[in-house]
């Protein structure tokens, strides 16, 4: 069995685990080297299925001889011109998942859950579909990022953290008002 044949990403568990993502880190690929294709799978942690995939796909190997080599900068190359672009969302948008758009929440309500001490969540429901939409924001952000929704707090809260840190205090109290 090949040495690198033992270090192929398994799916199965990274799907279980919550780590296969659809944006692949390119910063695990060096440009200058090659990669057969047993070392790309597990490098960007995706399946050796996968890489056989975009082979199909348009992936050139550099040579038509097995075992297949890909060079680091085309495989970047190849992977970025796929990527779809990220949308920003404008002030009182969230990210609805189904409808893969930015929207605006049902009745411009955002509702606000704590996050951490530096961050919270605004959940909404999407305006088309009904469905729950959710955005993470900086606490020193939301002014900006509210847009004219009208807020609530989870549990009826008046400030977002329990110490009622006096910064946040006036920033919710303006933001109720």
């Amino acid at each position: 069995m090949d040495e690198c044949a033992a270090d192929v990403f398994d799916v199965r568990a990274a799907v279980e685990a919550g780590a296969v993502s659809r944006r692949h880190n390119l910063r695990r690929l060096r440009s200058n080297w090659y990669y057969k294709a047993q070392e790309l799978a597990r490098d960007l942690k995706v399946s050796l299925g996968t890489v056989r995939k975009w082979t199909m796909q348009g992936l050139a190997p550099v040579s038509e001889t097995w075992p297949y080599l890909y060079h680091g900068e085309e495989v970047k190359a190849f992977l970025t011109a796929r990527a779809k672009p990220r949308q920003p969302l404008g002030p009182g948008e969230l990210y609805c998942t189904p409808c893969k758009k930015p929207r605006r929440p049902r009745g411009n309500r955002v509702i606000i859950k704590a996050r951490s001490a530096t961050a919270v969540t605004f959940n909404g429901a999407c305006s088309d579909c009904g469905r729950p939409m959710f955005r993470p924001v900086r606490i020193s952000e939301i002014e900006h990022k509210l847009g004219g929704c009208r807020v609530s707090y989870e549990d009826g809260q008046t400030t977002v953290c329990g110490n009622r840190h006096p910064v946040q205090l006036t920033l919710f109290d303006d933001l109720a008002a």
